[in-house]
């Protein structure tokens, strides 16, 4: 093979490296992604009292009053929107929260994808218990509601 050949060869080995390249990074660009996706880093810890909830998140403790009783699974949630708490294996274990969002409120809901009853809970403030929290119906009656163990998404 002379020089002149293996050189248009390299040539063109180059260039379908490039194309190659670039259908891979637009390939990832242009990939679909989900809600449930973005936001990997939920933790689940035991332990107890306001101090077990990083600043900005919203907790979740497994029992009332901020697991006082005893160390019990705290869910410590990103801000943002999290589709399905059941994807994570933890939906439905809350009785007591706590939103450390110092911009925006964290709102519960006990259905997935934002249905169902819904509980605000303001920035830089707690609900000891769920048992009798204030929710929004869908229809936009206000009731109090016992939404312990209930809470399947957040926003």
């Amino acid at each position: 093979m002379s020089r002149q050949m293996a050189g248009r060869w390299v040539r063109v080995i180059k260039k379908i490296a490039l194309a190659l390249g670039l259908a891979a990074a637009l390939t990832t660009v242009t990939a679909p992604v989900y809600a449930i996706d973005l936001y990997p880093e939920i933790k689940v810890q035991i332990s107890q009292g306001t101090n077990a909830c990083p600043d900005p998140s919203l907790c979740l403790y497994e029992l009332p009053n901020f697991n006082a009783s005893r160390d019990a699974r705290v869910v410590i949630l990103p801000a943002g929107l999290v589709w399905n708490l059941h994807s994570y294996g933890v939906g439905d274990d809350a009785d007591s929260v706590y939103c450390t969002r110092q911009v925006w409120s964290c709102d519960l809901y006990d259905g997935t994808e934002k249905q169902g009853a819904k509980v605000v809970v303001p920035s830089g403030e707690a609900l000891n218990t769920l048992s009798s929290a204030v929710a929004t119906l869908p229809g936009g009656d206000r009731v109090i509601m016992d939404l312990r163990n209930r809470v399947s998404s957040t926003y």
